[in-house]
């Protein structure tokens, strides 16, 4: 089962130094969690009476286990940028690679400071595979005539 959620909304960023200052936008999260058999989450926005915009996921998981199923979450914040992103996420081990999908073009992708942006997959259920695996997001901005920015988060998962 294959499923992409997207969610656009403003972001207000406190920038901590001239180095954040100067990046184009940054992978702020990547989770992985159970599938919701009844599809309920991920939901964007889904608490009645919010003030601000939310993002409901299924608990972030550090433990995966084969045969279930999970479902992948990239969260994506732009800063200075204002052009196109590509978004992606992998899961390996070592280097073979468990799980690897673009989940949004650059081509369909257009982004601008201020915004954040939630993508989220179900590959097939997860395959045996023990052992300390990585996760990562990644982000790639790209703007005409200009050279791409490449942004990654990692983090460490263990497979059972």
């Amino acid at each position: 089962m294959r499923i992409i959620l997207s969610l656009t909304s403003m972001l207000c960023i406190a920038y901590a130094g001239s180095a954040a200052a100067q990046a184009p936008g940054a992978v702020v999260s990547v989770t992985a969690g159970f599938a919701d058999s009844a599809g309920k989450v991920p939901a964007f926005n889904a608490v009645p009476g919010s003030a601000v915009p939310t993002w409901s996921i299924a608990d972030p998981l550090g433990v995966l286990t084969a045969g279930y199923f999970y479902t992948y979450c990239v969260n994506l914040a732009v800063f200075n940028f204002t052009g196109n992103a590509q978004v992606e996420y992998k899961l390996v081990q070592g280097s073979a690679v468990i799980y690897s999908s673009v989940l949004v073009k650059a081509s369909k992708l257009k982004v601008a400071p201020g915004q954040i942006f939630a993508y989220c997959i179900t590959p097939p259920a997860l395959p045996s595979s023990p052992g300390p695996a990585t996760l990562t997001g990644t982000a790639i901005f790209e703007a005409t005539g200009a050279k791409s920015v490449t942004t990654k988060l990692s983090v460490p998962v263990l497979l059972q």
